[in-house]
């Protein structure tokens, strides 16, 4: 089974550090979730999970996952280990090259940075509609 793209840099950069020594919350959205996201522009959408991720909040991050889609969701394990080790993820770039009224892949590039190293990779995620919000369907590097 696919496992999230995120979860295997925040792996890879643990292990090199230990070798080396928003959105608004709301009452209920549309998903049912009990978190109100912006979800009307794919890029922000990007945006917007990475830093989820950043402040450990696992709950809104898989609120901008398209549930039939490919990314397994955040662990709340997951996020407090990014939160907790200081790792720092950045959408440094996000380039529309495909979009229709369902669908828009976005080139993202994104740079995960702790104190002992940064790593920049580039993912080619697709978006979709659920529930006339944009959510976060896959996600290959490129």
């Amino acid at each position: 089974m696919k496992r999230r793209l995120f979860v295997a840099t925040i792996t890879s950069i643990s292990v090199s550090a230990g070798l080396a020594g928003c959105t608004e919350t709301g009452l209920i959205d549309g998903d049912g979730t009990g978190i109100t996201t912006t979800n009307d522009d794919p890029e922000t959408v990007i945006t917007d999970f990475y830093s989820a991720m950043n402040d450990g909040d696992a709950e809104t991050a898989n609120s901008y996952l398209h549930p039939d889609g490919e990314v397994e969701p955040v662990s709340e394990e997951t996020a407090a280990k990014a939160e907790r080790e200081g790792i720092e993820v950045e959408v440094t770039n996000t380039t529309v090259v495909e979009e229709n009224d369902q669908k828009v892949v976005v080139e993202t590039v994104v740079q995960t940075t702790t104190d002992v190293r940064s790593n920049e990779v580039a993912y080619e995620m697709t978006l979709r509609r659920h529930n006339s919000q944009w959510k976060i369907y896959n996600d290959n590097e490129i």
